[in-house]
């Protein structure tokens, strides 16, 4: 969608305005997706052209899943300016919300089972949605240091079928791998595959029957 015509969708909506370079336009710039609602860093594009987003709770207190406002953490972009959580909106919706008020001071939960706080999403040659969370999120549970500390569980990459919309394989990092992150110390920021077919260096992930990839993860500094 052109600059322009994206300009006269959104005027249909008070709530919105397009900023303009005050230089003026490309007119070769197209507009794929207005983000209206929460805050989001990358996209991923598979090969039939869907586009994946995620919406890091750990970078925007407005993106944690409190158990009532339905806040999603990677979401199909299905329109101009709409997206669906993906890859369904009960795996985005952790029981009574991500943040576990019992410890004090207060942390994210250690759920495996659920989205928590998504830094990236990649798609792989064989159309396989990575997704890399980092078990962190803001909460005001800790004014001093509204970013909370993961739990064992919650640090994880899950890799989801576009094929099927199903999440099939869960790896949790161990504290051994990702003591920091749970620390407070730093977090789970990035990641890339490598598909070729040859030994990984840990027996941590394998990429399939007959391959494996390296998984390379950065990890940031706090």
């Amino acid at each position: 969608m052109s600059l322009l015509q994206a300009a006269a969708v959104l005027a249909q909506d008070s709530n919105y305005t397009l900023r303009e370079d005050p230089l003026g336009y490309d007119s070769a710039l197209e507009i794929e997706h207005i983000y209206k609602g929460q805050w989001p860093t990358g996209i991923a594009v598979s090969k039939s052209g869907r586009k994946f987003s995620c919406f890091p709770a750990g970078l925007d207190i407005l993106n944690t899943n409190n158990g009532l406002n339905g806040a999603y953490q990677v979401a199909e972009l299905t329109g101009f300016d709409t997206e669906t959580a993906y890859p369904n909106v009960s795996y985005n919706n952790p029981p009574g919300g991500s943040v576990d008020y019992t410890k004090i001071p207060a942390v994210t939960k250690g759920l495996s089972d659920y989205l928590l706080g998504v830094q990236s999403v990649v798609i792989d040659y064989d159309d396989v949605l990575w997704i890399l969370d980092t078990g962190r999120v803001q909460s005001l549970a800790n004014l001093q240091s509204p970013m909370l500390p993961a739990s064992p569980g919650g640090t994880k990459l899950i890799s989801v079928d576009l094929s099927t919309n199903t999440v099939t394989r869960t790896y949790t990092f161990p504290t051994t791998v990702a003591y920091e992150v749970i620390q407070v110390k730093s977090e789970v920021e990035a990641l890339m595959l490598d598909p070729r077919a040859r030994p990984c260096p840990s027996p941590l992930i394998p990429y399939s029957s007959t391959e494996y990839f390296n998984l390379f993860s950065h990890f940031c500094t706090l």
